[in-house]
């Protein structure tokens, strides 16, 4: 009887141990390496991709709120460069003016 339940308790502890080991590999480490992005994101970088956002579940989710993002901050970056350029010109037309 005690062997049986030596038995038993050992496949408890294994299940609960593989069941650990998928919530880590399948949740909790696409979510920190999203949350590195999102980091970098928001410091300014851009030189990473989101294959993240390609899986079909809620860190997927995550993953193409995050794409949008980065895509929105690549058009703001683009706008922000094409005003600079239109704002110079504007000078150096009012300069050429005087």
């Amino acid at each position: 009887m005690l062997v049986a339940s030596a038995g038993a308790a050992a496949a408890i502890v294994l299940a609960v141990l593989f069941a650990l080991y998928i919530v880590q590999a399948r949740v909790v480490r696409p979510l920190t390496v999203l949350t590195d992005k999102t980091v970098r994101l928001s410091r300014g970088e851009d030189d990473f991709d989101l294959s993240e956002a390609q899986r079909r579940d809620e860190i997927g989710l995550l993953g193409k709120a995050l794409l949008t993002f980065k895509e929105n901050a690549a058009t703001l970056r683009a706008m922000t460069k094409a005003e600079a350029v239109a704002i110079a010109r504007a000078i150096l037309e009012l300069a050429g003016e005087e």
